[in-house]
């Protein structure tokens, strides 16, 4: 999709000065409202945050009620259990979270912490037993060290720069409001039916985890619009035949980064460039692991820059909302 003259005029300077520009704090906040409704991937971790810490309120309202009622623990029992959820809680956030979030991803992560907490409030619904207090209670807590770390770098990663701080703030904002909502409805519920609650929240938790899928897509779907960027290579951008290719590589992407945060292209973006080297209509072109340049008068491509490090390059710089 080539985009219109006047937009091809554009200088680098502009550029910078569009993506940098500041924003106050009401536009911001509207800014988080509106990709709260309308971004794939921000609604359904916002969603998540929210059903998350309504099921943890919940669990802290009326596991002790449940603990009383069903096995005859007492105050002391009771707060020996939740002490026992907290460092497992604690262990988990130290030991497991970063290892798990690297090897299967963030979006996985929160998807396996929302699989463990389902599991737990069903298991306290379901089941009678000496030891279901005590393991259900510590999944309860300890699958929150997936959940929470994971959901609020996913919200970050996923916000302008100039709007994460605001972002974060909503996102903490609304997790208060889930742990307050939580007891107020389990409290309630368990007037009905005492095992009520850990299935409603059992429900949440399955859809969360639904959630999470519908992100891990749209993240899927998004980066795959963003690789697939061409870009106008002017010859300064090769920067003479003396140019390194990580140089290279840094001005190209510097280039495509400036040229997502103007909105100057969809999905491609291609010029008529003057090379000396070629005398016909040329454009960047990224395939797998390789930069190319393109003729667009021949389907061949002739290497242009290759390298692992194109790879991490170009992801580094073009992780933008």
């Amino acid at each position: 999709i080539k985009p219109e003259a006047e937009s091809c005029d554009v200088s680098k300077k502009q550029l910078a000065e569009i993506g940098e520009e500041e924003m106050t704090t009401s536009s911001q906040m509207r800014e988080i409202i509106r990709l709260m409704i309308v971004d794939p991937i921000i609604g359904p971790i916002f969603m998540i945050n929210l059903l998350s810490n309504v099921g943890m309120g919940a669990f802290l309202g009326v596991t002790a009620l449940l603990a009383h009622d069903i096995y005859s623990i007492d105050a002391a029992g009771v707060g020996r259990i939740y002490c026992a959820a907290g460092v497992a809680m604690v262990f988990f956030q130290g030991v497991v979270t970063k290892p798990v979030s690297e090897a299967i991803g963030e979006y996985y992560s929160v998807a396996v912490g929302a699989a463990l907490r389902g599991a737990s409030f069903a298991l306290c619904a379901g089941w009678v037993a000496d030891w279901v207090p005590w393991i259900g209670s510590i999944m309860v807590v300890a699958s929150g060290a997936l959940i929470d770390p994971c959901t609020a770098s996913v919200v970050s990663k996923n916000t302008k720069e100039n709007c994460s701080g605001v972002a974060l703030g909503a996102f903490s904002a609304l997790a208060s409001l889930g742990s307050f909502l939580g007891p107020l409805a389990s409290g309630w519920l368990y007037e009905i039916a005492p095992v009520l609650p850990f299935w409603i929240c059992s429900g949440l938790m399955v859809a969360c985890f639904m959630a999470t899928f519908r992100a891990q897509i749209a993240h899927v779907q998004r980066s795959r619009r963003k690789a697939s960027v061409q870009v106008a290579l002017l010859p300064e951008d090769l920067g003479g035949e003396s140019s390194s290719e990580d140089s290279m590589v840094a001005r190209i992407s510097s280039k495509q980064e400036l040229m997502i945060r103007a909105g100057s292209y969809t999905n491609s973006f291609t010029l008529p460039i003057p090379l000396a080297t070629m005398a016909k209509t040329n454009s960047i072109q990224r395939q797998g692991s390789r930069l190319s340049l393109a003729s667009a008068s021949s389907d061949n491509m002739v290497p242009l820059l290759s390298g692992e490090n194109i790879e991490k390059t170009l992801a580094r710089r073009l992780s933008l909302s």
